[in-house]
């Protein structure tokens, strides 16, 4: 099968930095089966936020894996209008350049971005072949959850074309997946379109940390690290420093913690634009650190140093977030404040906590329950470890994902939704 896979938003395929995410371990399961794959990509890196490229090129891999790199604008923060203007440089660059290749017998595209999911439904649609639509993040209705409530149906009526293109992707793809059943849901009601036996949720998933190197090695982490952590309670949160996924509030629990001589650390990992604000807010504690960016290793020996991790967020929304897969893996309880799937798994299977969004008081005491009691941790734990092993190990994730799309490559049945 020769597939096209189009999705612009993780790390370039060649930066080996990071952890491989859901398009990489597809691609990577697609050409293990010996399917020819195309990935059709953005010449920006999406995490580093650097081009890999100086303009739109061809980078062949193998004889059976290609990158199609484009060069879009480039942006410094995940919601802005430099964002917004780069994915549609993009789109328009994809509809020019997408005609100039063989046609493929199925294509994988990832929404976001939805400007650049329009024009490949539409290439799909005029071609006749088979177009599945993976629904990561509900665009461009982030963009609204950004702006306070007051405005939100002025800034909807301003963005009414932009939905247009959303409901026509979803409305045309052959079949939908998403990446929790919350997003399939909301996919299909604000296009009114009908669910079909064929749709999916298929979720993001981590690969399993490995533990091979031994108790006393951390993959790589700094020493002192290693130090301060050890014997300690270790509070985690590996991210993006951004308005969406703030760890400020871990921050002030740290400060807390130090001011009642606790025996807490809080490892605050990734980079972004509030990093060095808060480095400088919050230099005199002495129980956070903040790593800055690290590398997948490095990731690896922070989970391994970590007694538990925090999904914190500055708005309601509906999400299951990366993070929090990756504590997963590591066997981590976990304390969110997330609503829909993830709140929803973490109550059902008693996976850790869930915390009122911006409460200060409710996520310490959250803390403090797990602080204080290893049987109640150890209890999670081992929930967390078997409920990923069943059903969020990306391995197992994609292999089942990469059966889908041969399945709906060999049907014959032809997909007319309304």
């Amino acid at each position: 099968m020769n597939i096209w896979v189009v999705q612009i938003g993780e790390a370039f395929p060649l930066n080996t930095g990071h952890r491989k995410m859901r398009t990489a371990v597809t691609v990577e399961k697609l050409l293990e089966c010996g399917h020819n794959v195309t990935w059709w990509t953005s010449g920006f890196d999406h995490f580093d936020k650097k081009w890999f490229v100086e303009r739109s090129c061809v980078i062949k891999i193998s004889d059976k894996y290609r990158i199609v790199a484009i060069k879009g604008f480039g942006y410094k923060k995940n919601v802005s209008l430099s964002r917004f203007i780069d994915h549609r440089i993009i789109a328009f660059k994809w509809s020019r350049m997408a005609p100039e290749f063989p046609v493929p017998d199925l294509i994988l595209c990832a929404m976001p971005s939805h400007d650049l999911a329009y024009q490949v439904i539409s290439y799909g649609k005029k071609n006749q072949i088979k177009t599945i639509l993976d629904i990561r993040d509900p665009w461009p209705e982030v963009f609204v959850e950004q702006t306070p409530k007051i405005l939100r149906s002025i800034i909807r009526t301003f963005l009414f074309h932009e939905y247009n293109l959303l409901k026509y992707s979803v409305k045309n793809a052959s079949v939908l997946v998403a990446v929790t059943k919350t997003f399939l849901d909301w996919a299909t009601k604000i296009a009114g379109r009908r669910k079909i036996n064929y749709d999916r949720v298929y979720y993001l998933g981590s690969e399993a940390t490995a533990d091979d190197k031994g108790e006393h090695d951390f993959f790589g982490v700094k020493e002192d690290w290693v130090t301060k952590c050890s014997g300690k309670f270790v509070v985690c949160f590996i991210g993006t420093f951004a308005r969406y996924h703030d760890p400020e509030i871990l921050c002030k629990c740290a400060a807390r913690a130090q001011k009642n001589n606790m025996e807490m650390i809080f490892l605050i990992c990734g980079s972004g634009e509030k990093f060095a604000e808060y480095q400088s807010r919050y230099a005199d504690l002495s129980n956070l650190i903040l790593t800055g960016w690290l590398d997948a290793n490095q990731i690896q020996g922070i989970l391994k140093l970590s007694s538990i991790g925090v999904c914190p967020t500055t708005f309601d929304v509906d999400l299951f977030p990366n993070k929090a897969f990756t504590y997963f893996s590591a066997g981590l309880p976990v304390v969110s404040a997330f609503s829909g799937d993830l709140k929803d798994v973490i109550e059902r299977r008693n996976l850790g906590f869930n915390y009122k969004l911006g409460d200060l008081e409710d996520l310490w005491t959250k803390i403090l329950q797990l602080y204080g009691n290893e049987d109640l941790r150890r209890e999670m734990a081992m929930n967390v470890r078997e409920l990923f092993e069943s059903q969020f190990d990306s391995q197992r994730i994609y292999s089942n994902y990469v059966d889908f799309i041969e399945q709906i490559f060999r049907t014959d049945q032809i997909f007319e939704i309304s």
